[in-house]
């Protein structure tokens, strides 16, 4: 009788992990097809725009197969401006952007979100994102509504959300001389905090 209950017992956990695992779905980022859109905006003068690729990235459902965490990785060192016609006007923002006066990502190459919840809301295909972004070694949560639609092949997601860059240290922080700093304080200034960003995101299904 121990026996028989013994083999019904592994049985069911036996059908109770394929069940799990098949539930279970992870669906990996196509980081050749998605990209994060940027924009800076200044209290004066134009406004910079622009992207940054990822290194990786992948959404996980649980066991009821319904979407559930995530884990991305940002490439800091791709970030791109796009707003002047001429590269080499660009390539100027970009060297900016990659000093140690903002991203640091000779320090920092990589920046990190890390989704913790995906809910679904009221609205078909609309989902409301809890997680940490981690940029220079700064946490802080962030919450966002995302859309995701199934396909064929996998998964496409589109977000918007706007993070203070003052939280996560991104200003100017040149070592210079007290009449350069103050300068650069102004410039500082000049720059508004909030920075709106966009996410154009596919996945493809997991094997």
């Amino acid at each position: 009788m121990i026996n028989i209950i013994r083999r019904t017992t592994m049985l069911v956990l036996l059908v109770l992990s394929f069940i799990v695992a098949n539930a279970q779905k992870t669906y990996q980022l196509d980081i050749k097809k998605s990209k994060l859109f940027w924009k800076g905006t200044k209290t004066v003068g134009t406004k910079h725009f622009g992207f940054l690729l990822f290194n990786s990235g992948w959404i996980r459902t649980n066991a009821a197969g319904l979407l559930n965490d995530g884990m991305f990785s940002m490439n800091m060192t791709s970030i791109t401006s796009t707003e002047h016609e001429k590269p080499a006007d660009n390539q100027k923002i970009n060297k900016e952007l990659s000093s140690s006066s903002f991203f640091e990502t000779s320090t920092y190459p990589a920046a990190t979100i890390a989704v913790s919840s995906i809910m679904p809301t009221t609205v078909p295909t609309q989902f409301k994102v809890e997680g940490n972004l981690t940029i220079k070694k700064t946490t802080h949560p962030i919450t966002f509504l995302a859309t995701i639609k199934q396909n064929a092949t996998g998964l496409t997601a589109n977000a918007s959300l706007t993070i203070d860059r003052v939280k996560w240290g991104i200003h100017e922080t040149s070592q210079v001389s007290v009449t350069d700093q103050f300068f650069s304080n102004i410039k500082d200034k000049m720059i508004a905090d909030e920075i709106p960003i966009s996410l154009t995101l596919v996945f493809t299904k997991g094997k």
